[in-house]
């Protein structure tokens, strides 16, 4: 169980501001060092986070066919993807984004018609 947050990133560079409105989940037991949760039908481990280079996405369900992840920054742009076909019960998604600039990221899980999001910090 957890609480949801709406927040509301504004940025300012100068140009222009944008502003972009997101959903956070926030555990309230603590799932282990760096690993977050997603509590939904994707049944999602994404680790670690804050991330340095490689990014893995653990998940477990009853699902078989293809996963997508895709990561975008705030401003919405699609700054990586990879797609993985699932067999079993357990597939690990590996997001390399070493040479991605250090901030905050969105990460999609999509399988099917489901699909989640969560919040990813990139050091």
């Amino acid at each position: 169980h957890g609480n949801k947050f709406s927040i509301t990133i504004t940025a300012n560079d100068g140009e222009f501001e944008y502003s972009q409105d997101f959903d956070l989940y926030v555990p309230t037991q603590s799932q282990g060092t760096d690993i977050i949760d997603i509590n939904d039908v994707s049944n999602a481990r994404v680790y670690p986070n804050p991330v340095d280079g490689v990014l893995n996405v653990n998940i477990s369900n009853s699902y078989r066919g293809d996963v997508t992840f895709n990561l975008y920054n705030l401003r919405g742009n699609k700054i990586k993807q990879h797609r993985v076909t699932k067999y079993d019960d357990n597939v690990v998604g590996v997001l390399n984004i070493e040479n991605v600039t250090p901030g905050v990221y969105v990460l999609k899980v999509m399988q099917g018609a489901n699909c989640s999001t969560m919040q990813i910090i990139k050091r």
